[in-house]
């Protein structure tokens, strides 16, 4: 008899409306924390896609890196360094300047630079 009353007191406990309500809370907490960590790992996820990609571009600066830093142990690539950053010719090597040229009925009109028009026009005025 005294099981029964027992067992009737539990049913009465966890067929109340504060059981109820009570447990529905913890049930919005879980569910809160749940949805939470679901975007938690959707934004990892996405930070982690995005650093594999930056991880791709530097491994590749790397390797061009690498074959500049190859080329610069021979001496082809150490000529073509200096000729570029210092403009610096080989003996024996002339320099040929080239001028924008048009052609109109047998007669060459050398075009002009935007600076060369506006001092012309400065002239003009005075």
């Amino acid at each position: 008899m005294k099981e029964f009353q027992e067992k009737k007191k539990i049913k009465k406990i966890t067929h109340s409306k504060l059981f109820l309500a009570v447990l529905v809370f913890f049930i919005f907490i879980l569910f809160n924390a749940s949805r939470d960590l679901y975007h938690k790992r959707e934004r990892v996820l996405f930070l982690k896609e995005s650093a594999d990609a930056e991880y791709a571009k530097i491994q590749e600066k790397n390797k061009i890196l690498d074959e500049k830093i190859d080329s610069l142990e021979t001496p082809y690539g150490v000529e073509k360094l200096v000729r570029e950053k210092y403009n610096v010719i080989a003996p024996g090597e002339e320099v040929v300047i080239v001028l924008d040229r048009e052609i109109e009925k047998d007669q060459i009109i050398i075009k002009k630079t935007s600076w060369e028009n506006f001092i012309d026009f400065i002239k003009s005025l005075f």
